[in-house]
């Protein structure tokens, strides 16, 4: 016999010859029901015989505590600082506790379902986009991958990436026949961030002071010393494909324009340039020149202020 379509409350026709018949009807949140049935030969041989059966399919009840959507983050190594957070329609944000506590990082997560509708969960502390590397003076990341595993009952659904420092997941929760929460894998939506699949290279270009900055009025005491030129150390984001020959970062100083030493350091475009600390009275910016394309990390274009550098 082959399987047909559900048809919970109608009738369906099974045709065949004379003989015993064993029929079974499985439904979701329903106990399965089965009968057999003996079909006699037909007594003058010519006209079919038929026999008709009712199968009740018995509704199972919902839980008093339903299944929770249980999920399992695996990465090559675990990161060590994994949260897990999720929206939910009643009760709003609420921060999940791992499901299986030792003492490696958590990976397993459980979500009690309580309500329908729309449900929201981010992982973060993800492995990231991995450390910059460079390779015949190109810029390139080696993307850590992971896997996210979502389960409720019997079904399960995957999300493999790479490179994300956190994801978030949307997914929307039903009622079934008898009143139980269904995740709905089918609606998935996986929003990875930074999302690598966009057509900008990533990371955006970027420049930094590395350091503090106390910007206050010339009359303070820290302003009131002869001012001595001090290292300012600085950082730059490259995006993926970026030749160093290419990148070169200024620091402006009052009328004065510095090109910084860069180089790569512990995985890090890190630069330098000396400017007269405290600037009394005059601007100051950084801006860095990444393939032909400028960004400013730094602008305080005040003429009344004092700026004391920090490392």
């Amino acid at each position: 016999w082959t399987a047909l379509p559900g048809l919970l409350g109608g009738e369906v026709t099974i045709h065949g010859g004379p003989g015993t018949y064993e029929i079974e009807a499985l439904k979701e949140a329903h106990a399965p029901a089965g009968a057999t049935v003996a079909v006699p030969a037909a007594a003058d041989g010519c006209h079919a015989a038929t026999q008709r059966v009712t199968l009740a399919l018995a509704p199972i009840p919902c839980l008093t505590a339903p299944e929770p959507l249980r999920l399992i983050v695996r990465a090559p190594q675990p990161p060590p600082a994994l949260a897990v957070t999720a929206w939910l329609p009643e009760t709003g944000r609420q921060a999940l506790a791992c499901a299986k506590p030792g003492p490696s990082p958590c990976q397993t997560y459980a979500l009690p379902l309580a309500a329908s509708g729309p449900y929201r969960l981010t992982v973060a502390g993800l492995p990231g986009p991995g450390a910059m590397e460079v390779v015949d003076g190109v810029v390139g990341y080696a993307h850590a991958p992971f896997v996210i595993a979502l389960a409720h009952g019997a079904r399960e659904e995957v999300v493999r990436g790479a490179g994300a420092r956190q994801v978030e997941l949307r997914l929307p929760v039903q009622r079934d026949e008898q009143g139980c929460p269904l995740v709905d894998f089918r609606k998935l939506e996986v929003v990875p961030a930074p999302d690598l699949t966009r057509e900008a290279p990533y990371p955006p270009a970027a420049v930094r002071y590395d350091g503090s900055l106390t910007m206050t009025d010339v009359g303070a005491a820290g302003c009131q010393v002869e001012p001595a030129l001090t290292t300012l150390p600085l950082s730059v984001d490259l995006p993926a494909g970026t030749h160093l020959d290419d990148v070169r970062v200024f620091v402006l100083a009052g009328p004065d324009v510095r090109e910084a030493t860069c180089g790569l350091r512990e995985s890090v475009f890190r630069c330098e340039a000396a400017v007269p600390n405290p600037l009394i009275g005059v601007p100051f910016a950084v801006k860095a020149i990444v393939a032909g394309q400028e960004v400013v990390g730094m602008q305080l274009p005040f003429s009344g202020l004092c700026l004391i550098f920090e490392r």
